[in-house]
């Protein structure tokens, strides 16, 4: 069976189409890949911030005014919030990225 040479997988104006070389299903390009994955991995982040927030949220109630507990429980919610913002920021920072260098637009919200 002679090797396929993935050079030939490039057509002038299209790019690398991944389908035809490595078998990806209706997925034709690096960037339709990336564009269909982003959006579910933010989701995926942005979900488990939201459940160590209430993680902490929880613990901070819990804690019943022993000094250790509020502080470890302010902490949580501290780091839920900061990963929240380090979030929001990466995704605003990889959208200018991909719409800019690579054309791809991406949505979060209905994507």
């Amino acid at each position: 069976m002679p090797t396929p040479a993935y050079a030939a997988c490039v057509e002038p104006g299209k790019g690398v189409q991944i389908s035809d070389c490595f078998g990806f299903g209706d997925i034709k390009s690096v960037g339709e890949a990336t564009n269909r994955g982003i959006p579910h991995l933010f989701s995926l982040l942005a979900a488990i911030v939201v459940v160590y927030f209430v993680w902490g949220a929880f613990k901070f109630i819990l804690s019943r005014g022993n000094k250790e507990e509020v502080a470890e429980a302010r902490g949580m919610i501290t780091h839920a919030i900061v990963g929240f913002i380090l979030l929001i920021f990466a995704f605003l920072i990889l959208q200018a990225l991909l719409s800019s260098l690579f054309k791809i637009q991406f949505s979060i919200i209905g994507g």
